[in-house]
């Protein structure tokens, strides 16, 4: 069974050997419960304040080991720029006592050697250069994993049942970083008001409406008309307030309707409703994070012209024509948007689609495709040009690309062309070794891939002063190989990406990139889906320029070289 068992003390009250015993086992065993299948981390308070020179770690709790360690007060660690990565680190002492007591102790401490998993706990890192202030303040998500001049607090385990999750920091500004964009999931939506800390009683009084709803939803309009003796269109007519229909059968069914505590189910109408006037955009590549800005324009836009939104992936394996045919059949929306990929596609085949079309920022399409639909997008081609005329011209002979897959079709060839025209013009051979094609189970655009292509780079020894990344992404994650491996950015290797992501503008340092004008493209394929729908416009391609933008990761080529 169950039991509290709490001493009371009261004036001229005998002192109880039990009384004492009760007191002292109530807290501990609430903890203990309470905490029995949290893993190990901070439980509440550390937080971290830079008062120069010192660190200053807050009061806290930490939960090591099933054991609690509490810091009543703030400690402070002196802090030196050395260039190097050091840790802010708590290591936990052996516990010592004697008959009356037992002292578990722990000492927070800064030094540049990772953290010992046996016995040791990390609060946050940093890299400081010399001369250089240390932070603790951030301006968004990205941060927190910055690598100079900032409390990394990325890596510090924080409690939780049964696996230690980030610091909530981290949680949100993540949350808040996510909710700058159209968040489509409601489970995403509650996820981020909790992390925000953030109408937490009303998404949960929310979540229960849509459960009594739900309940409620179990009587049904033939219910309703069954006991009202009338058929569902009387039953529909009386509760929509149209005409056709006496007062007195009106009253009745709204009797019915009260008592029954019936909610109509508005699915249905909304979906006729909608059905015929929606846009559908179909996105070949939607973990590329070039597509997210875009995606939320167009959204944007539609729904201001006052179209339903509608979003479909398309696997790299499927073909866009047959899932927007299918489309077409179930949703017979106004327009078609196709982003990412690229269309090839037999004329025959292309005409099926009976419906106005745009084709926004694909590889390529052949003469027959730009005759029939609309496009928008860059010259990859030119744009690759561009970047690697830059590393020429900055004396760069031996440039790696980190390329998309053999036999791509997509921007991916499109960007290598580029590449190997630029390289052409400048009199330098294009070297098999330094066209490092993506492998076919990675995913090319990811920053894992960069990451892990600059790893193989540098371990067969292949010599190059540069290298260009198909994509931001795959620019930042080479950078970070780089960088593990004691290279200087741009002193040892120039890096350049392509895209134009805001991500780029915030890594350190920062990428020297192509940006690709994604508002502009956005707005110009809504104008001209809806010039086709509403005007009835002819075929229009538009080709926008990308902005060539020199940052901190590449240089003139080092005169060593």
């Amino acid at each position: 069974m169950f039991k509290n068992t709490y001493p009371l003390f009261e004036r001229k009250k005998v002192l109880k050997k039990k009384m004492l015993e009760n007191l002292r086992d109530y807290p501990r065993d609430v903890f203990h419960i309470l905490y029995q299948d949290y893993s190990d981390g901070i439980l509440v308070g550390c937080e971290l304040k830079v008062q120069e020179p010192y660190v200053c770690v807050e009061p806290g709790i930490l939960y090591y080991n099933k054991e609690f360690y509490i810091m009543n007060s703030p400690e402070r660690l002196l802090y030196e720029p050395t260039g190097k990565e050091q840790y802010i680190k708590v290591r936990f002492l052996e516990a010592a006592g004697g008959i009356e007591k037992r002292e578990a102790a722990a000492r927070i401490y800064i030094d540049d050697r990772p953290p010992d998993k046996k016995d040791e706990l990390e609060l946050a890192r940093f890299k400081l250069q010399e001369g250089a202030r240390l932070r603790d303040q951030y301006t968004g998500f990205y941060d927190y994993a910055t690598e100079f001049d900032t409390l990394i607090l990325i890596h510090a385990p924080y409690a939780s049942p049964v696996k230690s999750t980030v610091h909530p920091q981290i949680s949100k500004a993540y949350a808040a970083s996510m909710m700058k964009h159209p968040v489509k999931n409601f489970w995403d939506s509650a996820f981020c008001l909790h992390c925000l800390q953030e109408e937490r009683k009303d998404t949960k009084r929310g979540l229960c409406q849509r459960g009594k709803a739900a309940a409620m939803d179990s009587v049904t309009i033939k219910d309703i008309a069954k006991k009202c003796g009338v058929s569902v269109s009387t039953v529909s007519r009386a509760i929509n307030d149209y005409p056709g229909i006496s007062q007195s059968t009106k009253k009745r069914i709204m009797e019915a309707v009260r008592e029954n505590q019936f909610i109509p189910n508005n699915s249905a109408r909304n979906l006729r409703q909608l059905e015929g006037n929606s846009i559908v955009v179909l996105i070949k590549g939607i973990d590329n994070p070039f597509f997210q800005p875009m995606i939320g324009i167009l959204e944007k836009i539609i729904r201001e012209r006052k179209y339903a939104f509608i979003l479909q992936n398309v696997n790299a394996q499927e073909d866009e024509i047959e899932v927007a045919l299918e489309l077409i059949r179930e949703k017979k929306p106004k327009g078609i948007i196709f982003l990412g990929g690229y269309f090839y596609h037999a004329e025959e085949k292309i005409r099926q689609l009976s419906i106005p079309c745009v084709i926004g920022a694909v590889g390529g399409m052949d003469h027959t495709n730009g005759a029939v639909f609309s496009s928008v997008h860059v010259d990859d081609i030119q744009e690759s040009y561009k970047i690697v005329d830059y590393l020429c011209r900055m004396g760069h002979k031996r440039i790696a690309m980190l390329a998309a897959c053999r036999g791509d079709r997509s921007i991916g060839a499109l960007r290598l062309e580029g590449y190997r025209r630029a390289l052409a013009d400048h009199g330098l051979p294009i070297v098999d070794e330094l066209i490092r094609y993506a492998r076919p189970d990675e995913d090319v655009y990811a920053m894992e891939r960069g990451y892990q292509e600059a790893n193989r780079l540098l371990a067969g020894g292949t010599a190059c002063t540069a290298i260009y990344g198909i994509s931001d992404t795959v620019a930042i994650g080479a950078c970070r190989a780089l960088k593990e491996k004691g290279k200087k950015i741009p002193g040892d290797y120039s890096i350049v990406g392509f895209d134009g992501l805001e991500i780029a503008t915030f890594y350190i340092p920062t990428i020297t990139t192509v940006r690709q004008p994604v508002e502009e493209m956005a707005q110009e394929v809504a104008r001209i889906l809806f010039d086709t729908i509403e005007k009835d416009a002819p075929v229009q391609h538009r080709i926008f320029d990308g902005e060539l933008l020199v940052r901190e990761s590449s240089d003139c080529l080092s005169a060593e070289w």
